[in-house]
């Protein structure tokens, strides 16, 4: 499917973690805050529906639509649901939702015009960068929609840092991508899950272990977080069970048992 959200989804990997102990990463937060990074560690399906709860009113966080939609995914994927069922926590005129039904319309036709028309209502900036998208992805207007999109990167649009993440992933240019997740993964954490994959991938190319320990130090960054996945902590698990053969740091069994609660679901 062309969702512009499965392809985010695909790009930025939504499937990875750490076995590392960097939890106090989230320095600025407030306790409650650090209690509910733990318990999605933990792999608790509430915490990472509060936690998205948080990113959107900005409650002991910076306030971020993109990182409470990740949280929001967590939480979906938590409890058995497939992924359309994330837009099912967005009330109908919800920029998020007017945003995932543009990318459904199979063409740049009348209603996704009209959706357009509804999001730059009650979001301005983001209904410019979706229509510029629209056109990015199915359109080949490539310049033109990335200097719209990039203006409006200038002005704070969230989504324009997405779909250049999406789009540099899409085109194959890896030099660009991992600049743009570099700059971003500060303030977007499972921006550094599209770093690791990278580090990976050198490894599958040149077997440099040193790469796999990069890789887990930029997936340690989103485990902070507490933006854990099931795929990803299955991965990891079989990574660190062949630990030693690898020549990667080994994990405790507490952080074992961790990473098999999380992959169970």
């Amino acid at each position: 499917m062309k969702r512009l959200f499965i392809m985010i989804c695909m790009a930025i990997g939504l499937c990875h973690t750490s076995c590392q102990n960097n939890v106090m990463e989230f320095l600025e937060a407030d306790h409650e805050i650090q209690n509910l990074v733990l318990q999605a560690r933990s792999g608790e399906a509430e915490a990472y529906k509060q936690l998205a709860v948080c990113y959107c009113d900005g409650n002991g966080v910076e306030r971020s639509f993109l990182n409470a939609f990740f949280m929001y995914v967590n939480y979906i994927k938590k409890i058995g649901k497939n992924m359309d069922s994330v837009m099912d926590v967005f009330e109908e005129g919800h920029p998020v939702k007017l945003m995932v039904d543009i990318f459904n319309c199979p063409s740049y036709n009348a209603t996704a015009k009209d959706k357009i028309a509804q999001l730059k209502s009650v979001a301005p900036i983001e209904g410019k960068v979706l229509e510029a998208g629209k056109k990015l992805f199915t359109m080949d207007e490539t310049e033109e929609a990335l200097k719209i999109i990039r203006l409006a990167e200038s002005e704070g649009s969230e989504l324009a840092v997405l779909v250049q993440v999406a789009w540099y992933r899409q085109v194959g240019d890896k030099t660009v991508y991992e600049q743009y997740l570099e700059r971003w993964a500060g303030k977007y954490p499972l921006f550094n899950l599209g770093i690791g994959d990278l580090y990976i991938e050198k490894y599958i190319v040149d077997k440099n272990v040193e790469n796999l320990q990069k890789a887990i130090t930029y997936y340690n960054k989103v485990d902070a977080h507490g933006m854990l996945m099931r795929d990803g902590a299955r991965i990891l698990l079989r990574m660190y069970k062949r630990g030693k053969e690898l020549g990667l740091p080994e994990c405790d069994g507490q952080e074992m048992a961790r990473l098999r609660k999380i992959a169970e679901y």
